[in-house]
């Protein structure tokens, strides 16, 4: 029996417009899917980046991240010459609250050192470990000795659990969350220097030959000016 032209027609269309509506349908929620996910990365990573413990005003007005590796020549100058006189003499002045987030990635030599501020911070004795991190020794050759030893006896001066801090080395407890949310950095700014310091945010910059330019370590009276200039 030959179907009616017609009839296979509109059978054809019916057929059509089904697929059509099946791939559409897919589409939109392959879309939200997407989008429900970079939703809980940014918030995942948010978390992380407010889980080392912060100094100043709870709920302040103004919220100072600086980012930093403990690697890094400059920020060690930083915290030195610009951090450590302002939270020792100043941060009490300001509604401010004040982080850190540590920057490593998987061959840096001093992501053991990172993961050991993280484990210091667990036991509620971040600020006390991160000092500590900006002094550690040198080698005979000028680096600095990120070494396992090295870093547990420079955290033997402060009052922590050594037997909890080295079971959080030993296990690399927080590598990943180091490593995700320096990939998260990479991902939103494509290049930073460091030191890097965010006011509620966006990066402090200067005039810098004719133009504004992204800074890295500046000198205390710049910090407290850049602080009074971003307040709310």
């Amino acid at each position: 029996m030959i179907k009616h032209p017609i009839k296979l027609k509109w059978k054809i269309i019916s057929i059509l417009a089904l697929l059509l509506m099946v791939i559409v349908g897919y589409s939109v929620f392959f879309n939200n899917s997407l989008k429900k996910n970079t939703a809980n990365t940014e918030i995942e990573s948010s978390q992380i980046a407010k889980s080392l413990e912060p100094i100043g005003k709870t709920n302040a007005k103004l919220d100072i991240v600086i980012l930093a590796d403990y690697e890094c020549f400059w920020c060690r100058q930083y915290f030195d010459q610009t951090i450590k006189p302002f939270l020792d003499s100043e941060i009490n002045k300001y509604d401010v609250s004040l982080r850190y987030d540590l920057f490593a990635n998987i061959n840096s030599p001093s992501l053991l050192a990172s993961e050991a501020a993280y484990c210091a911070n667990e036991q509620g004795k971040f600020w006390e470990a991160n000092e500590m991190l900006w002094q550690l020794k040198q080698t005979p050759d000028n680096t600095i000795d990120f070494s396992y030893d090295n870093i547990i006896n420079t955290l033997s001066n402060i009052n922590l659990d050594q037997n909890k801090l080295k079971n959080c080395l030993d296990t690399h407890k927080y590598r990943d969350v180091i490593l995700e949310r320096s990939q998260w950095y990479v991902n939103k700014y494509q290049s930073l220097g460091f030191p890097t310091t965010f006011l509620n945010g966006k990066p402090i910059q200067m005039m810098i030959e004719g133009r504004m330019q992204d800074v890295g370590a500046i000198s205390l009276s710049d910090f407290i000016q850049k602080i009074e200039q971003a307040m709310p």
